[in-house]
């Protein structure tokens, strides 16, 4: 394992999605980012639309399931998951987006063209975690 994360759930995550290319950010929220990472709140990551079936893939290994909140907060590109972290007992949640929305928290009905340029200037902020500059 490359980094020192205390859930090892985020650890292995944070390895897989390296081994596999995957470009990310954590999107949200960074003044939290240590906290998030020790399972306390949601952990907000931006990925490429391309590599959505990549990332639900290594997801789906580390037991990540989909997971909806309320069908009225649905977001197209944005998605939930909820995972365990078997050694400490902790439910991890990943709020991930794959399309940039904004608007009205219940219908999010503009989109914001930015992912890549987002993810091209993300710089390293907790070891392998990205943020946006």
């Amino acid at each position: 394992m490359s980094g020192t994360y205390s859930l090892q759930v985020v650890q292995r995550l944070v390895d897989d999605l390296s081994a596999a290319g995957i470009r990310y950010c954590h999107w949200k929220g960074s003044e939290h980012l240590a906290a998030t990472l020790s399972g306390q709140g949601d952990l907000d990551l931006l990925f490429s639309r391309d590599d959505l079936l990549k990332v639900s893939g290594i997801f789906a290994n580390l037991g990540f399931r989909p997971y909806r909140a309320a069908a009225c907060k649905y977001s197209s590109g944005v998605m939930d998951f909820v995972g365990l972290d078997e050694l400490s007992g902790k439910i991890v949640h990943l709020h991930t987006y794959f399309r940039l929305v904004m608007g009205d928290p219940q219908l999010q009905e503009y989109r914001l063209p930015w992912e890549e340029e987002i993810l091209a200037s993300a710089s390293p902020a907790h070891e392998e975690i990205s943020m946006p500059i």
